[in-house]
């Protein structure tokens, strides 16, 4: 069995399962492996009532002394443990079980511990009978289930596979291994998903984070091309009040420093390697055309990249207004350009006639070249994979490159991110903007919601509605985006309702973002897709569906796709639970529109990862890991990734299993 092939050679896979299977995005046999519990139940140390947890999972062997009906759909069981304490059972629709427990015998009871009047009580617990625990007991893996996909299936499937990893292929080179007494990957991922003990999968743990802060590093350095200590090309200071004076309103603080930072490094005889970072509206885009024109100053050519047309045409339209002054030569460059423009643009590139080149990833193409390429800007470079950054940066020899992202990244997640990376942060915003008012609503308001945002669409404003899921999930009692869309398409007749997820086409997707800009689209029922985005200043309010499923981060960037307009804009936050810690949250994106503060309170609430949380798409790629709560682990893995980068070039490694596995996490993280 290839474990890196597709999941369809495991036994019982046919092409119902296979597509089941590839929405959550597994589609290989590694994926599946790499597909996490977010859970365990331990069904090895049966307790009695008095030592569980109220509020709390407990295992406990029972017998079984009468059993009385309540009503047609609840009957109740009387039990008591082996120290004779008493509890009683509730059971709700479950009448199969009543014919199958006798008064008298002895059985294993697992769920939620609760006391009512001094009595012990469960409600639906798991019911086994002594020769059924045999079967089951010890430490049982829970995995994130999707509709269609039941349990059993994870656990039959991955069973299956488990005996075929001696075939697989090591990661972490045996003296990293031996250093930090790492366990085999073969060994971690059995000890995963087939526990022996809390102790042994702990160590399982420590050696999945440690792989996957090692191949992440990696894939940030290779992504970079080489060292930031490297050579660059050379670039003197020039008197900028030409090209500020030309600026119509004065940079704020945060962008003066960071364009300070940028020219700092242009100019020191390296090349630069360097993140700015700014929420939505700081103004990131003006400091990067003030770099340009540094650059072009300095007699280099620029190329800007975005992961998307509509962007690309928006900083294109953008470059024109700006540059219009110093009569530089702009292009935009997608694949929607004609050949015959395609041709000329090419041409002009070669021959330096054009200083800045903007668009998407058709800039990578193999016959687009630079005469004198001196600085590369990619915006959202998360959006795009390794290769694609690489090719970019290999049209010119020592390029500088710039990153320019709105996600607001806490400064020790921007370090394990973004490696080696200078990082600059735009920390104030420009004087006049209206901020977003944010406001959080229970179930009750949901409807209040609903009626305002009619009004707004009455008043020609356009709004997003977003959802955690694509599609419903059985055990998730959460909104999903196909049954909320359907809902609030009758619900606004007749305003123009679309709906827009991650498992449509890119170009799907881009002729639904360019419908809305247009305003053919009034209300667009979303998933996280639009966290990046077109500039829509019609667009003046979201509503978030069940917010609390979201980070804080996220939920400030996906805001942030509202008030880049003239009107007043809007963003309630629906959250459907109850839990005080949820409107805790809340309570933060009310109180601040600080993007870096919510990240770091963001980090500290959620963590950058969770070994076991219940996600549908990774907004992380920090599948296991989190910074903050394994940062000396983190630390170790950047300090070898870093050393195994400067030993082996790309092409040393990319037909090695590491070099595999770096890119299957990265078109992992791009499927969502």
């Amino acid at each position: 069995m290839n474990l890196e092939g597709p999941i369809s050679q495991i036994k019982g896979v046919g092409d119902k399962r296979k597509e089941k299977f590839k929405k959550i995005r597994i589609e290989s046999i590694l994926d599946l492996l790499y597909y996490f519990p977010r859970d365990y139940e331990d069904l090895s140390r049966p307790q009695l009532f008095q030592d569980g947890q109220l509020g709390e999972k407990i295992l406990v062997r029972v017998e079984a002394r009468a059993k009385y009906s309540v009503n047609r759909q609840m009957w109740k069981l009387t039990v008591v443990d082996q120290e004779q304490t008493q509890a009683e059972i509730a059971f709700f629709s479950q009448d199969y079980l009543r014919g199958k427990i006798k008064e008298g015998s002895n059985y294993y009871l697992y769920g939620d511990l609760k006391v009512f009047r001094g009595r012990y009580q469960m409600a639906n617990p798991r019911v086994y009978s002594l020769w059924e625990f045999k079967k089951v007991q010890g430490i049982r893996p829970i995995y994130p289930q999707q509709k269609g996909l039941k349990q059993f299936e994870f656990d039959q499937l991955i069973q299956r596979v488990l005996p075929e990893l001696h075939d697989l292929e090591e990661v972490i080179p045996k003296p990293v291994r031996l250093k930090y007494t790492l366990l085999s990957r073969a060994a971690s991922l059995k000890e995963i998903h087939q526990p022996t003990s809390y102790e042994r999968l702990l160590e399982a743990k420590k050696r999945m984070v440690f792989e996957e802060f090692f191949i992440l590093q990696l894939s940030v350095f290779y992504r970079q091309g080489y060292d930031t200590s490297q050579e660059g090309l050379p670039m003197k200071k020039i008197d900028m009040g030409k090209i500020l004076k030309e600026i119509p309103f004065p940079l704020t603080p945060g962008q003066a420093r960071s364009l300070d930072e940028i020219i700092g490094s242009l100019t020191r005889g390296r090349a630069m390697r360097r993140l700015l970072q700014g929420d939505v509206g700081s103004g990131k885009t003006m400091v990067a055309m003030v770099a340009m024109a540094f650059c072009i100053e300095n007699g280099y050519q620029c190329a800007m990249m975005a992961p998307t047309e509509i962007l690309a045409s928006q900083h294109y339209q953008s470059a024109l207004d700006f540059f219009k002054p110093f009569s530089y030569r702009v292009a935009l460059l997608t694949g929607k350009t004609k050949a015959k423009d395609r041709k000329e643009i090419l041409e002009d590139l070669k021959a330096g006639k054009i200083d800045i080149l903007l668009g998407t990833h058709a800039l990578i193409q193999d016959d687009v070249a630079f005469k004198k390429l001196g600085l590369v800007i990619t915006d959202e470079q998360h959006r795009f994979g390794v290769s694609q950054r690489e090719k970019l940066l290999e049209k010119a020899k020592a390029v500088h490159s710039l990153v320019m992202t709105a996600t607001p990244i806490p400064r020790t997640y921007a370090m394990a991110s973004y490696g080696d990376l200078d990082v600059s942060f735009i920390d104030t915003m420009p004087p006049g903007r209206k901020p977003v008012q944010t406001t959080a609503v229970s179930r009750s308001d949901l409807k209040k919601a609903l009626d305002f945002t009619r009004t707004q669409l009455m008043e020609g404003r356009q709004a997003y509605v977003v959802t955690p899921l694509i599609e419903e999930n059985y055990q998730l009692d959460l909104e999903s985006a196909i049954k909320t869309y359907h809902e609030l398409k009758e619900e606004f007749k007749p305003f123009k309702v679309a709906l827009m997820h991650g498992q449509l086409s890119s170009g799907e997707k881009e002729s639904i973002m360019e419908d809305f800009y247009q305003h053919k689209i009034d209300l667009l029922v979303t998933t996280t897709v639009i966290e990046v985005g077109v500039n829509v200043p019609n667009a003046n309010l979201m509503l978030v569906y069940d917010a609390q499923q979201f980070g804080l981060a996220q939920l400030h960037q996906l805001r942030g796709r509202v008030g880049r307009g003239d009107y007043q804009s809007y963003c309630i936050l629906y959250n459907s639970s109850d839990s005080e810690k949820s409107w805790e949250r809340m309570g933060i994106m009310q109180e601040t529109t600080n993007g870096l503060l919510i990240a770091e309170k963001d980090l500290s609430l959620r963590g950058a990862g969770d070994f076991f949380g219940t996600r549908q798409s990774g907004a992380s790629s920090f599948f296991i890991g989190d910074v903050l709560r394994d940062y000396p682990i983190f630390k170790e893995a950047q300090l070898e990734a870093r050393r195994f980068f400067r030993r082996y070039k790309w092409d040393q490694v990319k037909e090695t299993a590491l070099a595999r596995e770096i890119q299957r996490k990265e078109s992992l993280i791009s499927r969502t």
